[in-house]
């Protein structure tokens, strides 16, 4: 026979081990980590009964669970600091990593190599526009 206790609240990285009378591990309940409980989704504020939603609420409420993601750009700077690099240093991220004057911000290797990515794939795109425009 198990012992129904009234449950508690758990701070996240507890647990509560229930046992049968013998002494026997029947059941262990977890408290959630703070990521699951990010995880959990967010149902809204609920309104109250009385009170009706007014249209306002209801278009934010439906932009907040809209999916949109928005593409980010590299701005014109990022691109003419993509292209210094490039010009100085070629395909070497290592190096590009490392130069204190035109990487003052200390991006990392992996970040350059993901800008340089992205500044190829539009260099590329805009190339190929302009050769379609021209036949």
């Amino acid at each position: 026979m198990v012992h129904k206790v009234a449950p508690e609240k758990l701070a996240p990285g507890e647990a509560k081990i229930f046992r049968d009378e013998s002494g026997a591990v029947v059941r262990i309940e977890h408290a959630p980590t703070a990521e699951e409980a990010l995880d959990q989704e967010w149902g809204g504020i609920p309104a109250a009964a009385d009170e009706p939603q007014t249209a306002v609420v209801r278009q934010l409420e439906a932009l907040a669970r809209s999916e949109v993601k928005k593409i980010r750009t590299q701005s014109d700077r990022e691109k003419e600091w993509i292209e210094s690099l490039i010009a100085k240093h070629g395909r070497d991220f290592k190096k590009m990593a490392r130069d204190r004057k035109l990487n003052p911000f200390q991006q990392t290797e992996g970040d350059i190599r993901r800008r340089v990515m992205k500044w190829e794939m539009k260099e590329a795109a805009a190339v190929a526009a302009a050769e379609t425009a021209e036949t």
